[in-house]
């Protein structure tokens, strides 16, 4: 958890390379790490990293009681919806406070009645590029549509958004959606989406930039890097 590897890994940098024999930590060491002002920073970062727990606990939930509204329709497959929890799950926890600090503050920044879309790139090799999606609910924009047909357009649009990425960055091959309604404070409604974008052709290129234009999909986004400390700094010790 304090130390790294010559690829950017929480490894056991001590551990013998042939991984025989044992590798013990006597007490005093991880009582220094917890006890650490550096371990402090992180545990209070990530608190807001608990959001993305949440989000995995609701998903599965409704997966297990067989109450997720789409998986009952003809021609899904439930494994093909675990393959999706699997991504949301395998992510750490460093990762999880990004994400979620990225869906917060989309949440409070995106008005009620307006769409709010961003896309997080993979970082590491074999990382999915994560597509956080907000779709105002019908009533906000006086739409009389039924929940059910609210849920169906933000769940295909999601999709579309998904193919939208790939045109834009063709060395993506995992990408994960989740959309929920703009504005939202608690409780709501949630839709998760995967494309496997390893197999990609130039008809799949040329859809997906058709509908970049009729449904608006990033077509003037701007990408920017952000930088992030998984152990966070003493606030003033970067100016």
């Amino acid at each position: 958890m304090a130390t790294l590897n010559d690829v950017g890994e929480h490894d056991f940098r001590t551990a013998p390379e042939n991984g025989d024999g044992p590798v013990t930590l006597e007490d005093h060491v991880w009582r220094s790490l917890v006890d650490s002002p550096e371990y402090g920073r992180k545990r209070r970062a990530d608190s807001v990293s608990y959001l993305w727990d949440h989000i995995v606990e609701q998903f599965t939930k409704h997966y297990l009681a067989g109450t997720s509204q789409y998986l009952t329709d003809e021609g899904w497959n439930p494994y093909d919806f675990e393959m999706i929890l699997r991504f949301f799950a395998r992510e750490n926890r460093f990762r999880r406070r990004l994400l979620a600090e990225t869906l917060m503050d989309m949440l409070g920044s995106t008005d009620p009645s307006l769409r709010r879309l961003r896309v997080v790139p993979a970082v590491e090799t074999g990382d999915p590029y994560w597509v956080l999606l907000l779709v105002p609910a019908a009533h906000r924009i006086g739409s009389g549509e039924p929940d059910e047909r609210y849920r169906e357009v933000r769940r295909h649009y999601l999709e579309w958004c998904l193919r939208v990425v790939k045109m834009l960055r063709p060395e993506a091959t995992d990408i994960v959606g989740f959309a929920t309604e703009s504005g939202r404070i608690d409780a709501g409604s949630e839709d998760a989406a995967y494309l496997d974008a390893r197999s990609w052709s130039a008809a799949d290129q040329e859809e997906a930039q058709v509908m970049q234009r009729k449904l608006g999909i990033l077509v003037n986004a701007n990408w920017y890097r952000v930088r992030a400390w998984e152990y966070p700094p003493e606030p003033g010790s970067l100016a």
